[in-house]
């Protein structure tokens, strides 16, 4: 009997999904325009091309099995488990970065993509163009090159990420339904020739020669990535230490939702303990702690959701039956 998730799919987007997590935590650090070290640049920028594609990429890798379902249980499953969490944790980030403004400025902060949440509008979008791909694979690849080109003349930065990254989504949908078809004697070659395009990118990134983020010119970097993932990751064991990272994947909606919110709160705290500056005086330290206490809370967010009312932060509640039962409750993943 076939596992019902593929163990290397998690373990991946666990790992990127804490990657994303401690440079966004050291990244509020240097927002407020505290020192950072030279190597946390270098990561971040090294890093920047492929983090939130491979993320993206990896829900597209869901899609085959999604489509197993009926179109009305597919559809209110995304409404109810990625809609629905984006709303709510737009409201409540958006809010407390910009602070209140009025019913209407809540609504705006919603319905465009902002800081962070911009992911879930690359979701969002993806599934919708599922629903018209579905019965028309043969236009997936050319689909997402429609949305990388689209990307360069987007004008708000947040809408062209998302639109960016709904590419990358689609071409990890593709590459989960064709990588079997790749000829053994092929892969060694694409392996070293994927392998050194990402090794530019990175070291282009990385030596800030050029910005690789969300940058249609360099856009071969990430597809080397998720070429190499897609074709060896598959077929490697995956190692029982790594059963953290797998739990993180599994609730990396969690994750992603929340930590911008709680990062932003811990280091306005931060900022405002003693005289001088704990920020000033110490500022790695304060985004390494920033990053172990949100991944901390994140977990305990996670183990929570057994509890109702923090249920709702992350999913719609489904239908009850009328006898009483609830009609197909199930905890919420970024699939």
């Amino acid at each position: 009997m076939q596992p019902s998730r593929d163990r290397w799919i998690d373990t991946t987007r666990g790992t990127m999904m804490l990657l994303v997590v401690f440079v966004h935590s050291l990244g509020f650090v240097a927002t407020d325009g505290h020192d950072v070290p030279h190597w946390f640049t270098v990561l971040d920028k090294g890093t920047d091309f492929f983090r939130m594609p491979v993320l993206v990429a990896l829900a597209g890798a869901l899609v085959p099995r999604a489509l197993r379902k009926r179109t009305g249980v597919f559809i209110t499953g995304k409404l109810r488990a990625v809609v629905w969490p984006y709303a709510v944790w737009a409201t409540l980030t958006m809010t407390a970065i910009l602070g209140y403004r009025g019913v209407g400025a809540v609504v705006g902060a919603v319905l465009l993509p902002g800081p962070y949440l911009w992911f879930s509008w690359a979701l969002i979008i993806g599934f919708a163009s599922v629903l018209v791909l579905r019965d028309h694979q043969r236009w997936i690849l050319p689909a997402a090159a429609v949305f990388l080109a689209a990307s360069a003349v987007v004008p708000l930065a947040e809408a062209s990420w998302a639109v960016f990254n709904v590419a990358f989504f689609l071409l990890g949908w593709w590459l989960m339904e064709h990588r079997a078809s790749v000829p053994e004697h092929v892969r060694p070659w694409l392996l070293g020739v994927c392998v050194t395009a990402a090794g530019v990118v990175t070291v282009v990134g990385a030596l800030e020669i050029a910005e690789t983020r969300h940058a249609v010119p360099w856009s071969w970097g990430g597809v080397s990535v998720l070429v190499v993932l897609f074709l060896y990751a598959p077929s490697r064991r995956i190692p029982r230490v790594a059963a953290p990272l797998e739990w993180v994947g599994r609730n990396s909606m969690v994750f992603y939702s929340s930590h911008a919110l709680i990062a932003f709160l811990l280091t306005r705290a931060a900022d405002r303990i003693g005289t001088p500056s704990l920020l000033t005086q110490h500022p790695l330290l304060t985004g390494i702690g920033t990053f172990a206490v949100t991944v901390t809370l994140c977990a305990i967010c996670v183990r929570a959701r057994r509890f109702r009312f923090i249920e709702l932060a992350y999913t719609w509640p489904a239908p009850r039956r009328r006898n009483g039962g609830e009609h197909g409750r199930r905890r919420a993943v970024a699939a």
